[in-house]
C-alpha cells in the first residue's frame, strides 16, 4: 500500500515526471553507495538482530507519513528525506535477511523459501494495492501509510521466536570490513557465471525495475486513470508477480533453471515495447501481469542460484552486490525513466527501455560466448 501511495503522493504534489523520479531515486540512492558495506556488516553480525532493528525503522518511518498526512503539514521535502531514510534501512536490511533464509532451513529448501516468499510479498503486490486505491480515493493517503506502520507490529513480534539452524556470521575480529568486500567482490569476478548474472540483473535492475516511477506515469498520463486505476495496474502486475513465484517455487527441487536466467530479459524487453505502442487498459494489464512473471521468475531463480552456488563466507558481499546491480542502480533508472517520460512521454519512454535492454543483453551473452569460447580445451590447444 505504501509503495503505490508514496509516489502517487508526490506526483500529485508536483506534477511533475522528473521529480517523482527524483523520490524514487532517493529511495535507491543508499543501496547505489552503501550495499557492500551492507554485505560485509551482515556477515560479521547477528542477522536476526539486524532484521528486527530494520522492521522497527521502517514502521516508524510511516508512522511519521501517516501523521505528516493526517496533520496536512505534508511537504515535498518531507518525501525527500524520508524516502532517502527508507533507502538507507533497506540498504542495511536486504543482505542480512536474505543471508538469514539459508540460516532458518538450510541449503536443500533454499529455493523453494525463496520462492514461496516472494509468493507472498507479491500475493501483497495484489490485495495491496487495490485497498490503497480505494482508500486514497475514499479516505485518503494517510491510511496506507498508517496501516501500513500497525502490520510491522506482528511481523517484529514474530521475528523473536525465530531460531536459526546455523549461523555464518564471521568473526569480528579476523578481517576489516574493507578486506571483507574486497574479498568478497574478488570472489565474484573469479566466477564466470555468478558475473554474467550478475550482470544481467544490472541491466535489468537499471532499465527495467523502475515502476515505481513508471507505474503512475503509466496510469495518469498514458491511460489517463485515477487512484483505482493505478491501483488495478499494480494488481494485475501482483498477479502475474505471484504467478512467476509459485512457478519458480513449485520448480524449485529442479534447480534454478538457466532458460530463466537467459530469456527472461529479452521476454520482458518485448512486452515493454508492446506496452508502448498500446493504449488499451486491458491489454495493458494483461502485458504488465505478464511483465511481473517474467520479471519475479527471473529475479527468484538469480537470488537462489548467488546463495546456492556461492562460498558460505562470501554469501552476503555476494547479495550485497546483487542488491546493488539489482536496486542500488535505480536512481540511475529512475531519473533515467523520468528525464525520457518528461522529453517523449511515458509511452515513447517503455519502447526505448525496452529496445536498449534487447541490444545490451545481446551484447552481454556475444561476450560470454566469446570468453567461454576462447577457454574451450579446443581452442587452448
Amino acid at each position: 500500500m505504501q509503495t503505490i501511495s508514496l509516489p502517487w503522493l508526490a506526483y500529485s504534489i508536483t506534477g511533475s515526471a522528473f521529480m517523482l523520479g527524483v523520490i524514487g531515486a532517493m529511495q535507491y540512492l543508499p543501496v547505489l553507495c552503501f550495499s557492500l558495506f551492507a554485505g560485509a556488516l551482515a556477515d560479521r553480525f547477528d542477522k536476526k538482530k539486524i532484521v528486527i532493528f530494520t522492521q522497527c525503522v521502517q514502521a516508524a518511518i510511516a508512522l511519521i507519513l501517516a501523521f505528516l498526512v493526517f496533520s496536512h503539514q505534508i511537504r515535498y521535502w518531507h518525501l525527500v528525506v524520508l524516502s532517502l531514510a527508507i533507502g538507507c534501512i533497506t540498504t542495511l536490511d536486504y543482505p542480512a535477511r536474505q543471508s538469514f533464509t539459508i540460516e532458518m532451513i538450510g541449503k536443500e529448501d533454499l529455493m523453494n523459501a525463496i520462492g514461496l516468499s516472494s509468493a507472498v510479498r507479491n500475493g501483497a503486490r495484489i490485495v495491496g494495492p487495490a485497498i490503497a486505491g480505494i482508500l486514497m480515493a475514499g479516505l485518503g493517503m494517510g491510511w496506507c501509510f498508517l496501516i501500513n506502520a500497525l502490520s510491522f507490529l506482528p511481523l517484529i513480534g514474530g521475528l523473536f521466536f525465530i531460531r536459526p539452524i546455523f549461523s555464518s556470521r564471521k568473526a569480528s575480529g579476523t578481517t576489516n570490513v574493507l578486506s571483507n568486500i574486497v574479498g568478497g567482490v574478488r570472489y565474484l569476478f573469479s566466477d564466470g557465471m555468478l558475473l554474467k548474472t550478475m550482470v544481467t540483473n544490472l541491466i535489468i535492475g537499471t532499465l527495467i525495475m523502475n515502476f515505481n516511477v513508471l507505474m503512475p506515469l503509466l496510469a495518469k498520463s498514458g491511460l489517463h486513470l485515477k487512484e483505482q486505476g493505478l491501483g488495478f495496474l499494480w494488481s494485475s502486475m501482483g498477479a502475474g508477480s505471484l504467478a512467476g513465484a509459485l512457478f519458480v517455487a513449485a520448480r524449485s527441487k529442479h534447480g534454478p533453471r538457466n532458460f530463466v536466467l537467459t530469456g527472461a530479459g529479452f521476454a520482458v524487453s518485448f512486452i515493454f515495447i508492446i506496452v508502448g505502442l498500446n493504449g488499451n487498459l486491458i491489454v495493458t494489464s494483461f502485458l504488465l501481469a505478464l511483465s511481473g512473471l517474467i520479471t519475479v521468475s527471473f529475479f527468484t531463480t538469480a537470488n537462489s542460484f548467488l546463495q546456492l552456488n556461492s562460498k558460505d563466507e562470501y554469501r552476503s558481499m555476494v547479495i550485497s552486490v546483487y542488491l546493488l546491480v539489482n536496486s542500488g542502480t535505480t536512481p540511475i533508472g529512475n531519473l533515467l525513466v523520468g528525464g525520457l517520460s518528461q522529453i517523449f512521454g511515458i509511452r515513447t519512454c517503455f519502447i526505448i527501455l525496452g529496445v536498449a535492454v534487447i541490444l545490451m543483453l545481446s551484447l552481454l551473452f556475444l561476450v560470454h560466448s566469446g570468453r567461454e569460447s576462447s577457454r574451450s580445451p579446443g581452442n587452448a590447444a
